[in-house]
């Protein structure tokens, strides 16, 4: 569930580098008979208008007695797109945000409520993915796994409040478009060396991103870091290979990668074998096991 996209807006006063050339900004959208709680900025409106919503489906389940034993998931796709500011959200003190690999970018909220299976109030620190949602729904309506091989797995032992389960992961391997960037693998987290989106300068504000003013969009069809950056008002930085822990450090800010070398050589050794299988740009690496999507066809 969503309430907001991205549409084109007027273009920076800037010389275009092409004669084919975008500048996007953030449009959030509401609904202004139902909320206008906020003048300005509208974030708050548009969050008035999820919780509202959500308020809704919650209240239909009740109505028709569905409440106690329906899963209700409600979690978020990334992190906040921050060079839009007022626009964006917050990370609330990870690194970064959307478009990049760092905690700010990958790690989201996720809220699971079913009072006839889930204790309330239980909490759970393990990581877990979205891909983990196909086996463990299909494990709790009794259905069939696919025979293909798949990522995800089941997280029911976790969701059921079992304060001793850990994440079934023995590694999350974080990739941004085909470059494997990152590696997790219980408190530990293995940047592997690349390049990265940062804001480059203040947050934007409404719905502009940062720099806006001095934006040199790059021709849409450059959709690369750099062209990113050039129409969403970020700058390119760089990581050397570093390693960070997640339960002293979730804020990415200080690599012990030179007093750990054996997690390092673990966490490394642990993003060959996914290389070998998909592949991973960064290294020029052919993945062997890389199939075409799947596709749905009419009949």
């Amino acid at each position: 569930m969503g309430a907001g996209h991205q549409a084109p807006g007027p273009q920076a006063p800037a010389k275009p580098t092409s004669n084919l050339f975008s500048v996007r900004f953030t449009s959030l959208l509401f609904s202004p008979p139902v909320y206008t709680t906020y003048a300005e900025p509208i974030h708050g409106d548009v969050i008035e208008e999820l919780d509202w919503s959500v308020g809704i489906i919650l209240d239909t389940l009740k109505t028709h007695q569905l409440d106690k034993n329906t899963l209700v998931i409600f979690m978020s796709d990334n992190g906040p797109f921050l060079s839009y500011g007022d626009h964006a959200g917050s990370a609330g003190g990870l690194r970064e945000g959307k478009l990049t690999s760092f905690e700010g970018g990958v790690r989201t909220p996720c809220l699971m409520r079913w009072p006839a299976r889930i204790p309330a109030s239980t909490e759970c620190h393990e990581p877990v993915c979205t891909i983990d949602l196909l086996p463990t729904i299909t494990g709790l309506v009794g259905g069939e796994l696919p025979t293909r091989k798949i990522d995800g797995l089941d997280i029911r032992p976790l969701l059921f409040g079992d304060r001793l389960e850990k994440s079934p992961h023995d590694a999350i391997m974080i990739y941004a478009g085909e470059e494997l960037q990152a590696v997790r693998s219980g408190e530990w987290k293995l940047h592997f060396e690349h390049d990265y989106l940062t804001v480059a300068g203040s947050p934007g504000r409404n719905g502009r991103p940062s720099n806006f003013e001095n934006l040199m969009p790059a021709d849409i069809t450059q959709s690369g870091i750099q062209g990113i950056a050039s129409r969403h008002g970020y700058q390119v930085a760089h990581i050397e290979l570093s390693l960070f822990n997640m339960k002293s450090d979730p804020g990415e800010r200080m690599s012990v990668a030179d007093q750990h070398p054996d997690v390092v050589s673990r966490l490394s050794k642990l993003a060959a074998g996914i290389r070998r299988e998909i592949g991973d740009e960064l290294t020029k690496t052919p993945g062997t096991e890389i199939r075409p999507a799947g596709e749905t066809q009419k009949f």
